[in-house]
C-alpha cells in the first residue's frame, strides 16, 4: 500500500503528465484533488523548520489541531472562501552589503497553495 504522500505525488504527476502529454487538454476543475488527504500530504512535506508566516504560526503549531485546520481549509476552497493571507517580506543577506527579499507564507498557505503548486510550478 502506497503512503499518503505517494498517493499525492502520484495523482499531481498523473495531472502534470497529462498536461504535458496533451497540451490543448483544459483541466475545467482540481477541486476534487482538493481533500484532506492531499492537503495532509502537503503539510507532511513541509520542512520541519519550516519559518511562520504572517500570522507568526509555525508548522508545529498548526500541527496540534491538524485534522481540523485541515478540515477548515478544506470547505474554505471549496466554497471558495480562502483567501491566502499576504506574504511576510523577509530580507536574507545574499552578499557582503546586499539583502535579498524572499516571501514566507506560513505552514496553511503553504499546505493550500502547495496542494498543486508543487508539481506545476507553483501558482495555481
Amino acid at each position: 500500500m502506497l503512503s499518503n504522500r505517494e498517493d499525492v505525488e502520484t495523482k499531481l504527476r498523473r495531472i502534470a503528465e497529462k498536461a504535458r502529454k496533451d497540451p490543448s487538454c483544459k483541466f475545467t476543475s482540481l477541486f476534487h484533488l482538493m481533500n484532506t488527504e492531499l492537503l495532509r500530504g502537503c503539510f507532511e512535506g513541509l520542512r520541519k523548520d519550516a519559518a511562520s508566516g504572517i500570522d507568526r504560526v509555525t508548522k508545529e503549531e498548526y500541527g496540534r489541531d491538524l485534522e481540523a485546520n485541515l478540515t477548515a481549509l478544506v470547505e474554505r476552497l471549496h466554497r471558495m472562501s480562502y483567501i491566502p493571507q499576504p506574504v511576510r517580506r523577509v530580507y536574507i543577506q545574499a552578499g557582503e552589503h546586499e539583502a535579498e527579499a524572499t516571501g514566507d507564507s506560513g505552514p496553511g498557505r503553504q499546505t493550500g497553495a502547495g496542494g498543486t503548486g508543487a508539481d506545476f510550478g507553483g501558482g495555481l
